[in-house]
């Protein structure tokens, strides 16, 4: 009895290629070269703070599913929608020791904003830097900086 066997020797391979949009809305997996009629998957996961809106191929939405699964049948390109957050993020100042100076420029801020803190050093003290979590964040007594999250901040300050 004879078998037959056939393989396609010049099977056609095809490139998935993924982008995230804003590039810092999450992260995505997936892109690679495939063989014509592989089955694969891709995924959207996004960072704290945004969410996932789309996928869209040529400007067209094709799914509001984080995980597609599809047959490659040619070269593609996809984009990975992120939302930015609607909802404002809190900025907090203190200062450190307490009655060391004055800070401002707290509140609720939407995302993307350019923040600006400042910290006003009281008699007998000298402003030193602004922290966040014990690391130091700037030291200028001015600082900017866009917001991406909640921030609490402190002013630091030492005796002159």
């Amino acid at each position: 009895m004879a078998m037959l066997c056939a393989w396609n020797l010049n099977a056609q391979n095809y490139n998935v290629v993924l982008a995230a949009n804003p590039a810092n809305g999450g992260i995505i997996s997936g892109t690679g070269t495939y063989e014509h009629g592989a089955k694969i998957v891709v995924e959207a996961t996004p960072n704290t703070y945004f969410e996932f809106t789309g996928w869209e191929e040529d400007g067209t939405l094709i799914s509001t599913e984080p995980v597609l699964t599809f047959i490659v049948t040619d070269n593609r390109m996809l984009v990975a929608n992120f939302g930015i957050p609607t909802t404002p993020f809190e900025i907090t100042v203190s200062t450190k020791p307490e009655k060391s100076g004055t800070v401002s420029g707290d509140g609720f801020f939407t995302f993307g904003t350019i923040v600006t803190v400042t910290a006003v050093a009281n008699p007998k003290f000298q402003f030193l830097n602004w922290t966040e979590n014990g690391i130091i964040v700037s030291t200028e007594a001015e600082y900017s900086f866009p917001i991406y999250e909640p921030r609490n901040l402190v002013a630091n300050f030492v005796i002159e």
